[in-house]
């Protein structure tokens, strides 16, 4: 390539990044939209857990291969603002029975250990989901709640969320 007139070299170059940049943009721009993205935890649903602020990446891909599993913790598209998306804990997955009652969750006819809350934190019913009334997961769906009970507006209030919402799961937290 050295004994090639310098215009020729230029002209190789410049043929070699119109094609090299393209091909780069698509790769990070598939990368984004189908395998992991960047998100920013917002509010205070899921403190003290997931406080508001911190970076996360979402694994998009997660659910294309397996099923959302429980304490799952996803980003999905939020039922009431489509231009939205919210961060909430899967409790009950397709087929469970979930009720509140007495400031506790009950799975199944069990009361639904919850490791991750502080102990003297009470749930208690929304709109949805009200105190001491059961409801049955559908197929496809899933209740989720967050971790910040008092604060978090959850399927208590808008009831299931479908797997065709959840775009994915808290991958890594990256800052």
């Amino acid at each position: 390539m050295s004994k090639l007139p310098m215009w020729l070299k230029i002209f190789i170059i410049l043929i070699l990044l119109m094609f090299l940049i393209p091909a780069v943009l698509s790769g990070a721009t598939l990368f984004y939209l189908f395998i992991a993205s960047p998100v920013q935890i917002s509010g205070v649903a899921m403190t003290p857990n997931y406080p508001e602020g911190q970076y996360w990446i979402i694994n998009r891909m997660k659910y294309r291969f397996s099923l959302p599993k429980r304490g799952d913790i996803i980003i999905f598209v939020s039922p009431k603002q489509s231009d939205m998306q919210l961060i909430k804990r899967i409790i009950g997955l397709p087929g469970d029975r979930i009720s509140i009652k007495s400031g506790a969750v009950i799975l199944n006819d069990q009361p639904y250990a919850e490791s991750y809350i502080p102990q003297d934190m009470k749930t208690y019913g929304g709109s949805f989901l009200q105190d001491n009334t059961s409801l049955t997961v559908p197929d496809e769906s899933y209740f989720v709640l967050g971790d910040n009970r008092i604060k978090s507006t959850d399927s208590r209030e808008w009831g299931f969320i479908s797997r065709g919402a959840i775009v994915g799961a808290l991958w890594f937290r990256y800052r």
